[in-house]
């Protein structure tokens, strides 16, 4: 079936149960409520509606319930009376049911997206809820949804305000929103926000709800209803006058599970949530309705997964249904004669053992039971996220003195953000000041000036997730000062001489880069940064490379082999670095790139030529590594560009306003991302 022919079926289906159905809760509870609305006079309507002589269990829902279903509902009531009131009511819930559609599309993969038609709109859970039992929980669920679709896309005010909104709905919503806050706090590009969004939270609750409270009808009608006791139904005496509440020990454990894992994808938010409404309707005697509260994102996961996770939905779907036919108020005819069709009645003796209701109750907690089991294998433990994230992204740059090591730190931490990375730098770890006679014998670039059993030591504490207290290297003065307490952060970028010197590191690495610079080129940076950042003077500084020279041949080049991926700038004109007194940003550069991935850098050539207009040339090496070699200089606006597109896997692992650079930086950034992202898929077992 077509995607629009599925979308008209659904909206077929709903319109005939509406005109030819009159649900026992509309016509009990919901309708005679609503439409007393016009005549309450004063904004305590649920204090009005009983003191008119109203069933208290009419309508256990606050402000946010009326200003959306009362509307058609009473317009309804105007033109045709009692059976118009229901029709307007049951024309609001379709029309909530099709922005829910809408927001669990814009949640899914776009190419998942028609497989919510059958698995959401065409199911028979939103159905049977929505228009033959006739419960309005589409209400909450649509809000909570929104909510989700605000996180995602980066709009958290929004967010916060429709889960306020949505817990003032239903105060069973509140079940999300801690899963929302560890979300945020284990997500470095979400964690800066989380105290504003608890704020916008508290601020539309206290705004929605708060007055609600002043109301002794409200406080009788929703806050005295039965089913807040449902939480606390399934109990185990424990002897001695105590009981365990099965309920809350299992949406702790979930919590617990959520707070160690802690660093979760936004689809592993939306598995925890669903995990929690599921566990809720399985420890509860819960209310038909509550099951569109677990229905949309078990839709969402079905469409992931396929055939496996469909059988279990179909069977989880048609058990519901089975169920509540059976035991759960219906509908009578609302077309011609009223036929009751309250409940399905089942011949005596067509079980022979335990009762039907049973039977298919047990089926439905088996298939749920399943569902929930393989949500949480797929789309938390095995997903490609959690196995990217459970140890941290170790990345080490060596290079020799002035090739840009610290300058490619910072551009990988801007992608990243500050706070999802911290750095290791390798000039920390020499041995003297800059003022003590031994560097007379020897340079920065041997490995006996520096005390790498120390580097290497405190790397591997900083993989393992322990905080060392490093040393510090003050070149503007030449001395050690005071040590840095550095924590672990899910990127550690190690950069100096000798970064992937060590084997023991090299082992460890999961990214090993090497910058190689022109040599021309990373004398005039080497000149212009020692002497205008470190107040060198410059025959000083020309002195030293000449000196070194020696020791880079025998201690950093070497490093070069090791490396996933070499990097080199090159100047376009020789006469640019020629001059010394000439503006870094007027000398032109190109890039040349070998690497090992080279299924990574394929996809790059082709952006960097199709958007941003670049000459890419690339060859095998001899070796068996791809050359590339860019020219050209993007602008970040391109940069950006290209990166949505390279690696839209990475979005989630990425500041949520990353800073993107034009010229050379750019292609640092494009080219260090690509090989994250290689590293990102390998980690997950998909590449």
């Amino acid at each position: 079936m077509t995607e629009s022919f599925q979308f008209f079926l659904g909206l077929i289906i709903r319109f005939g149960f509406v005109i030819a159905v009159m649900p026992w809760t509309h016509e009990a509870w919901f309708l005679p409520f609503l439409t007393s609305v016009p005549e309450a006079g004063t904004p305590d309507l649920w204090s009005k509606f009983l003191e008119m002589g109203g069933n208290t269990d009419a309508f256990p829902y606050g402000m946010v319930y009326v200003l959306v279903f009362a509307p058609l509902t009473i317009a309804g009531d105007a033109m045709a009376g009692h059976y118009g009131a229901h029709v307007g009511l049951g024309l609001t819930v379709i029309l909530l049911e099709a922005a829910m559609l809408t927001a669990l599309q814009s949640l899914s993969p776009d190419r998942l997206k028609k497989y919510l038609l059958p698995l959401y709109w065409l199911s028979p859970i939103p159905i049977y809820v929505g228009y033959w039992h006739g419960h309005l929980d589409i209400l909450p669920t649509l809000l909570l949804t929104l909510s989700l679709v605000c996180l995602k896309t980066g709009r958290r005010d929004a967010s916060a305000a429709f889960l306020g909104l949505a817990i003032a709905s239903k105060m069973s919503m509140v079940i999300a929103a801690p899963f929302v806050f560890i979300y945020m706090f284990g997500s470095p590009r979400e964690r800066d926000g989380l105290v504003r969004y608890a704020a916008i939270l508290i601020g539309v609750l206290a705004l929605t709800f708060a007055p609600q409270l002043t109301f002794p009808g409200f406080r009788e009608m929703a806050l005295g209803t039965p089913e807040l006791q449902k939480g606390i139904a399934l109990a185990i005496n424990y002897g001695g006058g105590l009981t365990l509440y099965i309920l809350p020990m299992a949406v702790a454990a979930l919590l617990f599970i959520a707070w160690r894992i802690r660093r979760f994808s936004f689809e592993g938010l939306v598995t925890f949530i669903a995990l929690a409404f599921l566990m809720l309707y399985l420890l509860t005697p819960a209310a038909p309705g509550w099951a569109m509260w677990f229905s949309a994102f078990v839709a969402l996961h079905t469409a992931r997964s396929g055939l496996r996770a469909g059988i279990l939905y179909g069977l989880l779907c048609v058990s519901f249904v089975a169920l509540h036919l059976m035991i759960s108020t219906g509908a009578r005819s609302a077309l011609g004669p009223p036929w009751d069709l309250t409940r399905l009645v089942v011949p005596e003796g067509l079980v022979p053992i335990g009762e039907a209701p049973g039977w298919v109750f047990s089926s439905f907690a088996v298939a749920a039971a399943l569902v929930a089991i393989q949500m949480f294998r797929e789309r938390i433990l095995e997903s490609n996220f959690h196995r990217y994230t459970r140890r941290p992204l170790l990345i080490g740059i060596a290079g020799d003195s002035g090739t840009g090591k610290d300058t490619l730190s910072d551009l990988i931490s801007e992608m990243f953000s500050q706070r999802a990375a911290c750095r290791v730098s390798g000039d920390d770890y020499h041995i003297w000041d800059r003022h003590k006679p031994m560097w007379r014998a020897l340079t920065h670039l041997n490995p006996n000036a520096n005390d790498l059993d120390r580097f290497v030591a405190d790397v591997v504490k900083l993989q393992e997730g322990r905080p060392i207290r490093a040393p510090h290297y003050d070149h503007a003065i030449g001395r050690m000062t005071k040590p840095l307490d550095i924590h672990p952060n899910e990127l550690i970028i190690v950069s100096g001489l000798h970064a992937i010197y060590s084997p023991v590191l090299n082992a460890r690495y999961d990214l090993k880069i090497f910058l190689d610079m022109h040599e021309g080129l990373r004398r005039y940076l080497k000149v212009r940064r020692d002497v205008t950042v470190r107040g060198h003077a410059k025959e000083d500084v020309l002195r030293s490379i000449s000196t070194r020279s020696h020791d880079s041949e025998a201690y950093i080049q070497p490093q070069k082999a090791a490396a996933d991926i070499v990097i080199s700038l090159e100047p376009a004109r020789e006469a640019d670095i020629l001059d010394f007194e000439r503006a870094v940003e007027d000398v032109v550069l190109r890039v040349r790139v070998t690497a090992r991935r080279d299924a990574a850098t394929v996809p790059l050539e082709n952006l960097l030529v199709a958007m941003a207009g670049l000459h890419v040339h690339s060859a095998a090496t001899a070796d068996g590594r791809v050359e590339m070699m860019i020219e050209g200089a993007p602008t970040a606006d391109q940069v950006k560009a290209v990166a949505s597109i390279l690696s839209p896997q990475m979005t989630e692992h990425l500041a949520r306003h990353s800073i993107w650079h034009g010229a050379q930086h750019g292609l640092l950034q494009l080219i260090i991302l690509s090989q994250i992202d290689g590293v990102r898929a390998a980690r997950g077992g998909i590449a």
